[in-house]
């Protein structure tokens, strides 16, 4: 998976930062890093190794240190000038792959939830200057179904008048997937008539995500073959991509010229998938099943 860039935030997490750029901007001879940013996944596979990298430009001067802090606590630092150069600090939930990080980036080895959060990268010069510049972003640990999405409910055939209920959901996951139905093909958006459920959290922070439909059939929901296509894609960030598709038949009876549902009305809003890290509640529209 191929890291992003992230929007960098700056911030000052030691004092001695603060204290060294304040004496260097009173005497004058402050310069600037440029283009200091940090890239990592989004999201990245529970269990998989996850490589965090710090992109800067020194504009001609030395690298005097790099730190990596994961929230406020700093996990390892790289000082091209000691012995050796690459440090260790052992935080609860990190394990850096020592042999696969220098001062550009840094790897965790076999990522579990609780290395989800914010990692910060300060970046220092040598002398003269000192100058520090630290850029942060989020990493994401997610945990996916095994199995692709399942649409539960159908019968084969239908009338029209008659109502299509059916349900889909998927395993369970960290975080739940967000499910989308599609009726021909076109995104079911009849917000009356779509619910979205979640199970509780499991131990393991997972949990199961149902949307379910309810239409009443009319001869536009028919395609030219006098069959509907209903269709369900499940997807977490860029991770997890899958999809379950069935067809459902007109009773003979009322066989009708072929027509395709079509629909202006705004798409129906997934949850925020971000707000399930860290032990935190995301909003999801429609209540709980237990």
């Amino acid at each position: 998976m191929a890291p992003g860039p992230q929007s960098p935030r700056c911030s000052w997490r030691s004092p001695w930062s603060a204290l060294t750029l304040l004496l260097l901007v009173c005497t004058g001879v402050v310069t600037s890093l440029r283009d200091a940013r940090v890239e990592i996944p989004r999201a990245v596979l529970r269990y998989k190794d996850a490589t965090l990298r710090c992109v800067y430009d020194m504009e001609g001067e030395e690298l005097y240190s790099i730190k990596w802090y994961k929230g406020q606590q700093e996990f390892f630092r790289f000082t091209p000038k000691e012995t050796p150069s690459a440090k260790v600090f052992h935080i609860e939930g990190i394990d850096v792959m020592k042999e696969r990080s220098d001062a550009r980036k840094v790897t965790l080895r076999h990522v579990d939830h609780s290395a989800a959060g914010r990692y910060a990268c300060e970046v220092s010069a040598d002398r003269p200057s000192f100058t520090t510049s630290m850029v942060e972003g989020r990493l994401n640990v997610v945990e996916v179904p095994r199995h692709p999405p399942n649409i539960l409910g159908l019968k084969s055939r239908y009338q029209l008048g008659e109502y299509l209920r059916a349900n889909c959901t998927t395993e369970p996951s960290h975080p739940p997937a967000n499910l989308t139905i599609y009726i021909n093909g076109n995104q079911y958006v009849g917000r009356e008539r779509v619910s979205h459920f979640k199970t509780r959290p499991d131990e393991e922070k997972r949990q199961r995500p149902v949307v379910g439909v309810s239409i009443k059939l009319l001869a536009e929901h028919f395609g030219p073959d006098n069959k509907l296509k209903i269709r369900c894609l499940a997807t977490i960030y860029d991770v997890y991509n899958k999809v379950d598709e069935r067809s459902v038949e007109l009773r003979s009876s009322y066989l009708v010229p072929p027509n395709v549902l079509e629909t202006n009305q705004p798409p129906n809003e997934p949850y925020d998938q971000d707000m399930y890290d860290d032990g935190k509640r995301g909003r999801y529209p429609g209540g709980e099943v237990t």
